[in-house]
């Protein structure tokens, strides 16, 4: 697909080379929680199970990691990130 305004030959790039990718984790829903302070978890599952195309935290409820299961280390998405999913979930 391309849209009508751009024309021209394709430019290429190494995706690496302009985005930047972190490491991710694969806590089960066992493991999470609501209506918790705890760290929020964009599981892979509401990704493929009908999140809005734009997550705005305000409107959607986000489960949290419990305690116990809090990482030592991990990156919070920020506006404007972009999040896919890698690996897929029966949703049926």
């Amino acid at each position: 697909m391309r849209f009508l305004e751009f024309r021209g030959e394709w430019e290429k790039y190494v995706i690496s080379d302009i985005l930047e990718f972190f490491t991710t984790n694969s806590l089960s829903w066992e493991q999470l929680e609501c209506d918790t302070d705890n760290l929020h978890n964009l599981h892979y599952g509401l990704i493929h199970k009908g999140l809005p195309t734009q997550i705005e935290l305000k409107k959607c409820l986000l489960p949290n990691i419990k305690k116990e299961f809090l990482p030592n280390n991990y990156t919070v998405c920020k506006d404007g990130d972009i999040a896919f999913a890698d690996a897929s979930e029966d949703t049926g």
